[in-house]
């Protein structure tokens, strides 16, 4: 039975690599150089990300006192999985508002003594900060998708205690 869970637990991380690399290879091929089209990008991108994450957070304290008052100070292991995956998607989102903050400064600055490289293989500088920022932006909506899908599950599965 463990072996069986470890090969399938490699087999969903497998997956969840393929997927993130395809997408960024998307990302990558619908980046644009234009900088009026990531100056948009890099205007909303940040902002949005940060409210939804409030947004988010101030859902998740109304969902934690809705648990302490069905628990009522019983020890209950009954939601720490749903809770573990969204301490974790929560830490993943914060990376992403993070980098989205960054990228922007960081496309603008010239790391002394490093020259990006030249090849017709790797896309430019503008492309490849473009395709990163999209790429924040996609990995967000998801987990932000995730978060409330695993909000929603903690809620119907508190219900099924309280009616117990």
């Amino acid at each position: 039975h463990y072996i069986k869970t470890g090969i399938r637990s490699k087999m969903q991380n497998l997956t969840v690599w393929i997927k993130a690399i395809a997408t960024f290879f998307l990302c990558l091929a619908l980046a644009s150089t234009d900088k009026t089209i990531y100056t948009l990008l890099e205007q909303a991108s940040a902002g949005v990300i940060g409210s939804i994450l409030g947004g988010i957070a101030a859902g998740i304290s109304v969902i934690f006192g809705i648990l302490a008052v069905i628990n009522k100070g019983e020890k209950s292991t009954d939601f720490t999985d749903y809770l573990d995956s969204l301490e974790l998607d929560l830490k993943l989102l914060v990376m992403c508002l993070a980098v989205t903050i960054f990228l922007p400064y960081l496309r603008n600055y010239d790391i002394p003594l490093v020259n990006y490289p030249q090849h017709e293989f790797i896309p430019s500088k503008g492309k490849l900060f473009t395709a990163l920022e999209l790429f924040a932006i996609v990995l967000s909506l998801n987990l932000i998708a995730e978060v409330i899908s695993c909000m929603i599950l903690v809620v119907k599965k508190s219900f099924k205690i309280e009616s117990k």
